[in-house]
């Protein structure tokens, strides 16, 4: 907390993301993949992924699990049946 003029104010965390190239600044730390996909204005039939830095598999984010977000995370939306370059 921090003291504003006599009144305390409880600072809010604030989280930097990249969806689609497009920074969004979140001040909760879980989403479920649905409510980024809405915030991000991605039509719901597409999927998202998480891009992950470590050479790794991008992580599919499924529409009703809750994750727990970071700064600098960064997601990325395809058509639905496309993965990892290939169709499904």
């Amino acid at each position: 907390m921090r003291l504003v003029t006599g009144v305390q104010t409880c600072a809010l965390p604030i989280f930097k993301i990249l969806i689609d190239s497009k920074e969004f600044i979140l001040e909760k730390e879980n989403y479920t993949g649905i409510e980024l996909k809405l915030l991000a204005t991605i039509p719901l039939e597409n999927k998202l992924l998480k891009d992950e830095k470590n050479g790794g598999s991008d992580t599919i984010i499924e529409d009703t699990i809750t994750y727990s977000i970071s700064s600098g995370y960064e997601y990325f939306s395809v058509p639905q049946g496309i993965q990892n370059g290939g169709i499904l």
